[in-house]
């Protein structure tokens, strides 16, 4: 009877090993196919992690180089910015403690805090130098081959971090100012930041055609909602220095697409100066007609970048319908005199007089000298500054 008891007992007891073992068998055969299971099981013990493991852990996951990695990554790289800017504030608040248990001659209280700032001075040290780590760590993720393939997970990797940074990016303006919450803010968006580098450094490195467009099809024309618009700027800077000319048609389209949000527009445009796209200057120069601010700006910028001297009347134009003292109104004139190397000092009437009668020399003319001005045109006086607005000098000889 109890031999019989002995025997049911070890059959119940394999039959539970083999229970539990069947499911630990599935993971680990999970675990030898993707190892980012495993990875994932050690994230979870972040806190617990030493530095030098915690470093370990991040650069395995983006040896990966697999997209489940960007969100595991993502999540690490904010865990450590909110321990750099928690630990920030506690050596402040230890410090300031230590200042006046000193002020009150309380030594060994002074002395308990001096040694406690030590240890958490030495913490710091240590998540800084993980901070510091990310950049790295972030180009070798997005290190994708210069394939269609690459630039889907680039255009997917742009669209996961537009998203935080857009969230962070409120959360940021919504806290008050001088508080811990605005403080992590901010130290979560820096670090989002390196990430999103990394992401305009990978597009650069696309070499085909047929990359690109899946950048523009998958990127600029998929991610189209309002909340997706981090992701668009990210990928036009990209594209931006990729020097082939299926980028410069991307951005132009991104500058002539009427539901496009501004500061996508503002980084189409600075993209189109660094191609040097001057077959598209009439493209930038319809620009200047939007309603923002930011783009019409930008537009006379790039225009002046281009050397695209035929559309300078484009520019007074702008000028002319912009409100006096407005930011626009200065930094049109501005960038016209910058260009020029003549000054009016804001006056839309003078750009407009000059503009009239040398129009022609000036196009004919060779590219000017920063600042120099341009002999072959007719001075036609120069506005001091507090002068009434239309009020020049005399003409004088040389250039204005």
């Amino acid at each position: 009877m109890r031999a019989s008891l002995f025997r049911w007992a070890a059959i119940a007891v394999v039959a539970l090993g083999a229970l539990l073992a069947g499911p630990n068998r599935a993971l680990h055969a999970q675990a030898a196919d993707d190892p980012l299971v495993a990875l994932k099981a050690r994230a979870q013990r972040w806190e617990s992690l030493p530095p030098a493991e915690r470093l370990l852990l991040c650069k395995e996951i983006a040896a990966t180089g697999k997209p489940e990695a960007v969100d595991l990554l993502g999540t690490l790289a904010l865990k450590s910015a909110d321990e750099v800017s928690t630990l920030r504030w506690e050596i402040n608040g230890t410090k300031q403690a230590r200042y006046a248990a000193k002020a009150d001659h309380k030594d060994a209280e002074a002395n308990a805090l001096t040694e406690k700032e030590a240890g958490l001075a030495k913490s710091f040290e240590s998540a800084k130098t993980l901070e510091r780590e990310f950049p790295a760590l972030w180009a070798k993720l997005f290190a994708a081959p210069p394939t269609a393939d690459g630039a889907r997970f680039l255009a997917r990797a742009a669209n996961q971090f537009g998203q935080k940074v857009l969230l962070i990016d409120k959360e940021r303006w919504e806290t008050e100012w001088g508080s811990v919450a605005r403080s992590k803010a901010n130290q979560r968006y820096n670090t989002l930041n390196t990430a999103r580098d990394a992401i305009v450094q990978g597009v650069a490195r696309l070499e085909s055609a047929e990359a690109v467009n899946v950048i523009v099809a998958e990127g600029l024309k998929k991610l189209t909602a309002s909340d997706q618009m981090h992701a668009r700027a990210t990928l036009v800077e990209g594209l931006a220095r990729l020097k082939r000319p299926e980028s410069v048609n991307a951005l132009v389209a991104v500058v002539k697409d009427a539901k496009e949000l501004f500061p996508v527009k503002v980084a189409a445009l600075i993209g189109l100066a660094d191609l040097d796209a001057r077959d598209h200057a009439a493209d930038v120069a319809a620009a200047l007609a939007e309603k923002e601010w930011p783009v019409v700006l930008q537009a006379a910028e790039t225009l002046a970048l281009l050397d695209a001297r035929a559309q300078v009347g484009d520019v007074i134009k702008a000028m002319e319908k912009s409100d006096p003292g407005s930011r626009l109104r200065e930094g049109l004139d501005e960038c016209l005199s910058r260009y020029t190397g003549r000054r009016y000092y804001g006056d839309p009437k003078l750009w407009r007089k000059w503009w009239e009668g040398g129009k022609d020399a000036f196009i004919a003319s060779g590219p000017l000298k920063p600042g120099g001005g341009d002999a072959a045109l007719p001075p036609i006086g120069r506005a001091e500054p507090g002068a009434a607005p239309g009020a020049g000098a005399p003409a004088a000889k040389g250039p204005a």
